[in-house]
């Protein structure tokens, strides 16, 4: 009707909402027609702003289709544009996709900066947050650091307890911290959810990290759900836009792969491999391009075949070069574990708990070998990867009887304990905070500058809102009334009864809670594979405040490690 009538105003807002209405995997191609003709008609009427919008919406397209260069071009159009309008959620725009490139390529410091800069160009805005998350998420899971963002995980799945994409990072952050029982809760809850939902334009992001989860759990069935819902996008980049592009999950046949080693189909496993390999090298996604071949080295040597071998160690080399070029520790750690179980014999199982025979004989063992962790009790072996709360255990064993404050527990953590050396992963200050008993609360939820620019934007949107209303522009008031109640949730949050300042959580109490959590969940996944030694600890290790293992004096305990 629009195009008849010849009504730009009118097409400008058709295609918005078009496009919005298309916005995932299945509409792409005419996501794609529709950006070509959103800058077409920006171009004819003069409309340097519609022209930043075009650019932003082909962006993504073209990313989604694998076309880096058309991607870049766009990208590189649209940031002059947003350096000669001086348009604040264009700057930001543009400061997202900065940051986006730089995480593709691996520059992980760049993309942190850039990251850390675009939410100061639009402070307080909902979607400006929520996207600062979705790529901070992903840089975390490329440094192996995605556990220190779980509480904020946490607040947006209790805000918002359908978002599967959401659900999965935060799954993934439990599966880093050693919260195996907490990451399968959440993966069953995704396979059965993602076949059900609507295919928008998170939809397949959220496909992704499910897959991934799978793949780190080793859960076949999960796998077997997701695999054919993801097949049919065998193709495409999976990314994850605001409509620009923020986020790229690489090649959906890398996920394919994934998917596909775990259910023991070793040859599809194997193309998509090939294929997702082909795809990074296009997008010159190195990070990716390293986790492929990392986890193609895995299946290869699962699979063990003749020649498997010899392209195993080829892979892992390739694999082993960029992650410690680029700072991907926890790839890198995988890579040296594999390296050094090749040496010794057969590959580790994949970090589920499984028990193995005894070598050990009855010694009780609780050690760290690499990135595992070898615990023996009443002749039974256990392998578990490490996580923070075996370290926990480990520096407690050390020490029967004697207390520790959770503060210096976490504050240990990183340094190693007498009788269980820690890995480099347990290094202290990677986003925890360093507590001390004396440092009292962590001050006000807002502070008044804070609360003031809460209280000035909830005026604007007031005004927001009634002139949307006025104007029967439904979609406006939708906008400014989500963002209004998000504000108005905050305040609320942060002001308790009188008009009295809520004070954040003392660092003591902070360090309590991650100690235990980690404590917990740790001796959850001992209890799993060894029932017997999970009495054992529930029984003489205590939590709180202060912890200690206390076994029974009259029956002795010695731990080597």
């Amino acid at each position: 009707m629009a195009r008849r009538l010849a009504d730009p105003a009118a097409l400008r807002t058709a295609l918005d909402t078009r496009w919005m209405a298309v916005w995932g995997p299945d509409g792409l191609d005419e996501r794609t027609a529709l950006a070509e003709e959103i800058l077409r008609l920006a171009r004819e009427a003069g409309d340097r702003e519609m022209e930043l919008d075009g650019h932003a919406s082909r962006a993504a397209s073209s990313l989604e289709s694998g076309d880096i260069r058309g991607a870049q071009a766009d990208i590189a159009a649209h940031a002059r544009l947003a350096e000669e309008l001086p348009i604040a959620v264009h700057r930001w725009a543009a400061t997202t996709m900065r940051a986006l490139r730089a995480l593709l390529s691996g520059s992980l410091e760049e993309a942190e900066r850039l990251a850390n800069e675009a939410p100061s160009l639009q402070p307080g805005r909902p979607n400006v947050m929520f996207t600062h998350l979705v790529q901070v998420a992903l840089l975390r899971w490329e440094q192996g650091r995605l556990g220190e963002l779980r509480g904020e995980l946490q607040g947006v799945v209790d805000q918002f307890p359908g978002a599967a994409f959401a659900r999965a990072w935060l799954s993934l952050a439990d599966a880093e911290l050693g919260d195996r029982d907490g990451a399968r809760t959440g993966l069953r809850s995704l396979a059965e959810q993602l076949p059900q939902r609507p295919r928008n334009g998170i939809w397949l992001p959220a496909v992704a990290l499910a897959s991934v989860l799978s793949a780190h759990l080793d859960e076949p069935e999960a796998a077997g759900s997701l695999y054919p819902i993801l097949l049919p996008y065998a193709g495409h980049t999976i990314a994850f836009t605001s409509p620009q592009p923020v986020a790229c999950h690489g090649s959906a046949s890398f996920y394919l792969a994934l998917l596909a080693t775990v259910t023991g189909r070793w040859a599809e496993a194997a193309d998509q491999f090939e294929a997702a390999i082909r795809a990074h090298d296009r997008l010159g996604a190195r990070p990716f391009l390293a986790r492929t071949r990392y986890e193609y080295a895995r299946m290869l040597l699962r699979r063990g075949q003749a020649a498997d071998r010899s392209k195993a160690v080829e892979l892992l080399d390739r694999a082993l070069a960029t992650a410690s070029t680029l700072g991907m520790a926890a790839v890198a750690e995988g890579i040296q574990t594999l390296r050094a179980a090749q040496a010794g014999g057969p590959l580790p199982a994949e970090p589920a708990g499984r028990e193995a025979a005894a070598p050990e004989g009855s010694r009780n063992v609780f050690r760290q070998e690499g990135e595992y962790w070898t615990v023996c009790y009443e002749g039974s072996v256990v392998r578990l990867k490490d996580a923070k709360g075996l370290r926990h255990l480990a520096r407690l064993l050390a020490h029967p009887g004697r207390e520790f404050h959770t503060v210096d527990l976490e504050a240990a953590d990183g340094q190693p304990a007498p009788a269980a050396p820690v890995g480099p992963r347990g290094r202290a200050g990677a986003g925890e905070l360093k507590a001390r008993p004396d440092l009292g609360d962590a001050g006000e939820l807002l502070d008044a500058t804070a609360k003031a620019a809460y209280k000035a934007r909830l005026e604007e949107l007031g005004a927001e809102l009634e002139e949307a209303e006025g104007r029967n522009d439904s979609a406006r008031a939708a906008r400014a009334r989500a963002e209004r109640d998000f504000l108005v949730d905050e305040l609320a949050r942060a002001v308790g009864l009188g008009g009295r300042d809520r004070r954040a959580a003392s660092h003591a109490e902070r360090a309590r809670l991650n100690a235990t959590r980690a404590i917990r969940a740790a001796i959850a996944n001992l209890a799993r594979a060894n029932p017997s030694l999970g009495r054992h600890l529930s029984s003489t290790i205590r939590t709180g405040r202060y912890c200690s293992y206390t076994p029974d004096p009259r029956a002795p305990i010695a731990w080597e490690r």
